[in-house]
């Protein structure tokens, strides 16, 4: 079972085709990734500034005092 797995592990590591496909599709696939995590930030960013906003209103009158003068 060593030798085998040995013989794959040579056969890969000397075949360039594979190991730059192997490299370009983790590189998609951790650009997705990226992108989606981008994205639930931003999507985070606006619900949070919302709430601070909400919060804003109700404790400061609505009068444009910000959050951190209230407290």
């Amino acid at each position: 079972m060593t030798l085998t797995h040995e013989l794959k592990t040579a056969f890969l590591l000397n075949d360039t085709e594979t190991l730059m496909q192997y490299s370009q599709r983790r590189k998609k696939e951790s650009t997705a990734r990226k992108e989606k995590i981008k994205r639930k930030v931003l999507e985070l960013n606006d619900e949070l500034a919302e709430a601070i906003w909400e919060l804003e209103s109700v404790l400061g009158g609505g009068k444009g005092e910000s959050l951190g003068e209230v407290m």
